[in-house]
């Protein structure tokens, strides 16, 4: 019983050590995401612009 007692114990504080650095590293990846995402977003449209330029130097 006593053995029952001490591992739910032992299982949070093991939770609450692991969380905190994967909660930063989420945050992290998320932030480089959405520059990776603007990035490509930019790219995207100086892509798209260039492609416009083409069109209407042909017509």
């Amino acid at each position: 019983m006593p053995e029952c007692g001490r591992t739910p114990r032992h299982n949070y504080s093991f939770q609450l050590q692991t969380t905190a650095p994967r909660d930063i590293a989420n945050r992290y990846r998320s932030r480089h995401f959405r520059r990776l995402y603007i990035m490509a977003v930019i790219t995207i449209q100086e892509i798209l612009f260039e492609l416009l330029f083409l069109v209407v130097s042909v017509i």
